[in-house]
């Protein structure tokens, strides 16, 4: 697993959630900074990010021990999708994240 040093402490590195339609830039970044990036899958119709999809993936066992760093889709050039904030919040509220 990942991780950071904090002085003694070890802090863990966060898993980065981000939609299908999220801007290439966002996954780069994740790369760059060796951060495990995992792909929500869409909803038909408005390309928003899957609230259930995100769900699931936060509770996959291997991703369950580190922190979740959820990256919003607000607005895309290609299908103008935007995530709904509201749910992704309840979603992460639910799971006690």
């Amino acid at each position: 697993m990942a991780s950071l040093q904090n002085g003694s402490q070890e802090v863990k590195q966060p898993i980065v959630y981000v939609s299908k339609e999220t801007h290439c830039s966002v996954k780069r970044l994740a790369d760059v900074h060796n951060l495990k990036c995992v792909e929500i899958k869409t909803r038909i119709g408005n390309a928003s990010m899957d609230a259930q999809d995100l769900e699931e993936a936060l509770l996959n066992e291997e991703n369950r021990s580190q922190p979740a760093l959820v990256v919003p889709t607000i607005g895309t050039t290609m299908s103008g999708a935007i995530d709904d904030i509201t749910e992704i919040t309840r979603t992460l509220k639910k799971l006690e994240f």
